[in-house]
């Protein structure tokens, strides 16, 4: 068990396991039906009249995706729930459209690509395009076929500032964490090797031709280095 949670607080556990139950989209049917247990146990945990057993609890925390720690009350609740504002949403979505729209726009006048010839290129319709480029939102599909017709890389289409674009980098950095080996992730979280981690950030800077460079260079120096000639008392 981490050590982050050294008690629990039973009012706070019983709001944590309601939000988080909420978030997650099931009902407490469904999470009683995972969990075996009757609906009325359940229901006295989120109403703060029991604790969970520790066992209980993690099956809770793998169901709704939600750290240990959090549901305890260690960590941060709001940190690991996941629940979009709906006008938020719209807002980012028009914005979004917008940029697309403008990117498709830009390249076909710059390449000088009529409607008519970009949608005999692409099987799109000349009236879809141009709605397209008002601010319409293409179909993945036909947007890929325009890309490649506009010479435009879909990844830098790809939103990466917004809330939508941020919740995307941190799934796909929690991806490549999961393909390290537990000692390299013991490694990189123990406190002792910060010292290395920003060594190997620095050497990382300056690229591998100048340190395989720098390497021969020190080769050669060690070659004609008289070292038999080197008093150890005096260096």
């Amino acid at each position: 068990m981490n050590n982050e949670m050294q008690s629990i607080q039973n009012e706070q556990l019983s709001k944590n396991l309601v939000n988080a139950r909420e978030a997650s989209g099931k009902s407490i049917k469904e999470i009683c039906s995972l969990l075996s247990i009757p609906t009325s146990r359940l229901r006295n945990y989120e109403k703060g009249k029991y604790i969970p057993s520790l066992p209980e609890l993690e099956s809770l925390s793998y169901i709704y995706r939600i750290p240990l720690n959090a549901l305890t009350g260690a960590w941060k609740m709001d940190d690991f729930i996941h629940a979009p504002d709906t006008d938020q949403l719209q807002h980012l979505i028009e914005i979004r459209q917008g940029i697309i729209s403008t990117r498709l726009l830009i390249a076909r006048e710059k390449l000088d690509i009529s409607y008519k010839n970009l949608s005999q290129i692409t099987g799109v319709s000349t009236a879809r395009i141009k709605r397209y480029e008002k601010g319409d939102s293409p179909p993945l599909d036909e947007l890929i076929k325009i890309c490649e017709a506009l010479e435009i890389d879909l990844f830098e289409l790809i939103d990466q500032d917004s809330p939508l674009g941020l919740w995307q980098q941190k799934q796909n950095l929690h991806k490549e964490i999961e393909e390290i080996s537990g000692e390299m992730i013991a490694f990189f979280i123990d406190p002792e090797n910060l010292t290395h981690l920003k060594l190997a950030q620095e050497v990382s800077k300056i690229g591998l031709e100048p340190l395989n460079k720098l390497s021969t260079a020190l080769s050669e120096v060690l070659k004609v280095m008289p070292f038999e000639n080197i008093d150890p008392e005096n260096s």
